[in-house]
C-alpha cells in the first residue's frame, strides 16, 4: 500500500485485503487471539493501527488502544502494566517498536509487525470466525484516563458502534465524497466518529502528522478536509491566529467540537 506525503488512510475498500489478510494469518498462525483475548495496540494513529483494528473486529477480537503517554512518558510503567494484567492481550502491536522498547522490556512483550501479517491470503478460517461475530461482541475496550485512580477499561459492544454509526451518517448525510479529519487518539471514544462513520459510507480519513496538527488551518485545505471534529479550544487557537476568516474553507459541510470540559 502507498502511502502519501498526508499519510491519508483510504476509503475502507482500499484497506480490505490488508485487514483480511492480517486477521487470517493471525487467527493461524498460533491460535491465541479470541473474545478473551484482544489485541493491543500501544502506537499513534496510523494506516498499520487502522488495518489491524478492522481486522480483529471483522473476527470477533476486541481491540485494546493504549494511551502512548503510558509507554513514552511514564517511568515505572504502572498504568501499563495495570492493563495488561486485567486484559491479558494475545498479541501486541507498536508501530515504532524501538520506540517503545522499554514497555515492552518492561512488559516482557514483542511487538508483531503488520507487514509480517499480510504474508498471507485468506482462508476458511476468517469466514468461520467473522460468523460468530454477533451484536453482543465485543469490539473495543477502552481504557479511562486514570485521573481517579488506575484506568477502568469500558467495553464497547460492536452494536453499539454500529447504532451509533448508522445515526451520525444519516444526520450529516455522509457521502463516499467527504473526507474526515481525523484529531482524537483511538484511546477516545471520539475516534469511532472519525473512522467507522468515515468508512462505513466508503469516505477518507484524513491521518496528520504530528506536525501537521500544529498547523490545522493548513491542514483542512491540503486535505480538503468536509467534516471537521476536534475539541473546542482548536478552534479558539484558530479564531486567535486569525484562521476563521469567512468562505476561508469553502468544502467544509461541518465542523464538530466536543471532548473537554
Amino acid at each position: 500500500m502507498s502511502i502519501p506525503a498526508l499519510r491519508n488512510i483510504a476509503i475502507i475498500a482500499h484497506v480490505d485485503h490488508g485487514k483480511t489478510t492480517l486477521v487470517d494469518k493471525l487467527l493461524r498462525q498460533s491460535g491465541t487471539l479470541d473474545a478473551r483475548k484482544p489485541v493491543a495496540i500501544l502506537s499513534d494513529n496510523g494506516i498499520d493501527h487502522a488495518m489491524l483494528a478492522l481486522g480483529a473486529m471483522h473476527v470477533g477480537v476486541p481491540v485494546v488502544p493504549v494511551s502512548p503517554a503510558y509507554s513514552l512518558l511514564s517511568k515505572d510503567f504502572g498504568r501499563l502494566r495495570h492493563i495488561f494484567e486485567l486484559v491479558k492481550p494475545g498479541l501486541v502491536f507498536a508501530d515504532d517498536p524501538k520506540k517503545f522498547g522499554a514497555a515492552l522490556q518492561a512488559l516482557g512483550a514483542k511487538s508483531t509487525p503488520v507487514a509480517e501479517l499480510l504474508e498471507t491470503n485468506p482462508g476458511s478460517i476468517l469466514e468461520r470466525e467473522f460468523l460468530k461475530v454477533g451484536p453482543d461482541t465485543v469490539a473495543k475496550i477502552l481504557f479511562t484516563s486514570g485521573s481517579t485512580g488506575t484506568p477502568k477499561g469500558v467495553m464497547v459492544a460492536q452494536r453499539n458502534v454500529l447504532h451509533f454509526v448508522d445515526s451520525v451518517c444519516e444526520r450529516y448525510a455522509v457521502s463516499e465524497h467527504d473526507r474526515f479529519s481525523q484529531l482524537f487518539d483511538l484511546t477516545f471514544d471520539l475516534s469511532a466518529f472519525d473512522m467507522f462513520v468515515a468508512w462505513e459510507r466508503g469516505a477518507c480519513l484524513c491521518c496528520p502528522t504530528q506536525a501537521q496538527k500544529l498547523f490545522p488551518g493548513r491542514y483542512i485545505a491540503d486535505c480538503g478536509i468536509t467534516i471537521w471534529f476536534s475539541v473546542p479550544s482548536t478552534a479558539v487557537l484558530m479564531s486567535r491566529l486569525h484562521m476563521l476568516k469567512p468562505g476561508k474553507y469553502p468544502g467544509l459541510r461541518y465542523s464538530l467540537f466536543c471532548g473537554e470540559a
